[in-house]
């Protein structure tokens, strides 16, 4: 079965050589020069002819068209304007083509959000968190004040946590309020920035040993 875009280039320029006084047989040697989906149903098509077989009986026997274009072309050639009908079918696979590629795209689209996702995850995990990790465990027992962004909640929009840092991992950050007593653990995807009130520790090549 051919694609609409091969029955979209079948039918257009199969119509044009129709419409330019060439014989249906002249019109498939034509397209015998086309891409190879086309040129094959084209040289197909011409065998079968030239068996003694109609054009629509060719169409049925290539089982490269649907039912709706056999059905066409038999109404286009039982009021002889085969041209036109083909030129009509054109225009409609050319629909369908289009068509196909919006539901393409339409199916596709999650697919490539998603993962996009995945790699704009990936890189916080694998790259951003573990610098952050780093500085922060440099500068444990230090009081800071840490901005956070909660997107998917309406109650924690946004969020700054004040204390002592205790811990730092890959993903989370563990603070302390000395006022209270409590102990808070965030998840790092969250985290905007953090404030200190006095130098910090840096050091690019600084490995926790833990």
């Amino acid at each position: 079965m051919l694609s609409n875009k091969e029955k979209f280039i079948f039918t257009s320029e199969l119509a044009l050589a129709i419409s330019n006084g060439l014989q249906i047989e002249e019109g498939l040697k034509m397209l015998a020069g086309f891409d190879a989906g086309v040129s094959h149903c084209a040289k197909k098509l011409m065998d079968i002819m030239q068996d003694g077989n109609s054009f629509v009986d060719a169409l049925k026997q290539s089982n490269d068209f649907d039912e709706y274009m056999i059905q066409m072309v038999v109404v286009g050639q039982s009021i002889g304007n085969l041209d036109v009908v083909l030129k009509e079918l054109s225009v409609y696979y050319e629909r369908q083509k289009k068509l196909n590629y919006q539901i393409q795209d339409a199916i596709t689209y999650p697919f490539v959000l998603i993962l996009t996702m995945f790699v704009i995850v990936a890189a916080l995990i694998f790259k951003v968190f573990p610098i952050f990790e780093n500085i922060l465990r440099q500068n444990k027992g230090k009081k800071a004040r840490a901005y956070f962004s909660f997107t998917d909640s309406n109650a924690w929009r946004d969020k700054v946590f004040e204390g002592v840092i205790e811990e730092a991992g890959k993903d989370h950050l563990v603070m302390s309020d000395p006022s209270t007593g409590k102990w808070e653990l965030i998840l790092l995807i969250y985290l905007n920035y953090v404030e200190f009130d006095e130098a910090i520790n840096y050091n690019k090549n600084y490995v926790d040993k833990y």
